[in-house]
C-alpha cells in the first residue's frame, strides 16, 4: 500500500497550534478509477485544552487498537477482522490533554457523512474513548483502552484492548461486542 500526503503544523499565539494531514491511498495495479482512495483528511488546533480535528479521520474505537495490529494491509488486516475499523468524513474530534497517563476523547460523525448515509439512514454517530499509556509502547510499558461506538457505519461497538511490553516482547489482547445498528 502506497501514501500520497502532506502534513505539518504551525505555531499560533497563546499556546496555540494549528495543524493539517490531507493523505490518499495510491495503487496502481486497480482500475483507473479506483487508483487513489481518501485516507485521513483533517485540520486541527490544540493547546492546553487538548486537541480538536474536523473532517475525515479515524474513528476512536479505530484508534483504541493501539498499534496491535501487526498485519496492517495484509490479509489478516484487523479489518478484515472486525468491525469498527472505520475511517470517516465529515467528523468533529476531540482528545483531552492526558492525565496522569489517561486521556479522554469523543468524535461527532455528521449525518452527512457518506458512510452513516449509507448504514445509519442519515444518523449521526458517536465515537468515545478512554486511554492509558502510549499507544506506540515507547513512552510506557502499557497501553489500555476502552471505547464504544454508537450508530456508526451501521453498528453499536465496545471494544476492550491492553498491550504490554516486557523487554522487546509485546503482548496484547482484544475483547470486542458488536451489534448490528437496526435504526
Amino acid at each position: 500500500a502506497s501514501r500520497l500526503g502532506v502534513k505539518g503544523s504551525t505555531k499560533l499565539d497563546n499556546g496555540l497550534t494549528a495543524f493539517y494531514k490531507v493523505e490518499w491511498e495510491v495503487n496502481v495495479s486497480d482500475d483507473e478509477s479506483d487508483n487513489f482512495k481518501a485516507r485521513s483528511q483533517y485540520v486541527g488546533l490544540k493547546g492546553g485544552f487538548g486537541e480538536v480535528m474536523l473532517g475525515r479521520n479515524d474513528t476512536l474505537l479505530k484508534k483504541s487498537q493501539g498499534k496491535m495490529d501487526l498485519f496492517n494491509d495484509l490479509e489478516a488486516d484487523i479489518k478484515q477482522l472486525f468491525n469498527g475499523e472505520d475511517r470517516l468524513g465529515d467528523t468533529l474530534t476531540y482528545k483531552s490533554p492526558k492525565f496522569n497517563g489517561f486521556q479522554l476523547g469523543a468524535t461527532i460523525v455528521s449525518e452527512d457523512s457518506a458512510k452513516q448515509q449509507d448504514k445509519n439512514n442519515g444518523d449521526t454517530g458517536t465515537s468515545l474513548s478512554v486511554t492509558y499509556g502510549d499507544a506506540k509502547l515507547k513512552k510506557s510499558k502499557i497501553f489500555a483502552s476502552v471505547a464504544h461506538n454508537m450508530d456508526v457505519a451501521g453498528y453499536d461497538i465496545t471494544r476492550v484492548a491492553v498491550q504490554g511490553k516486557i523487554d522487546n516482547l509485546k503482548l496484547g489482547a482484544m475483547f470486542q461486542d458488536t451489534e448490528k445498528f437496526d435504526g
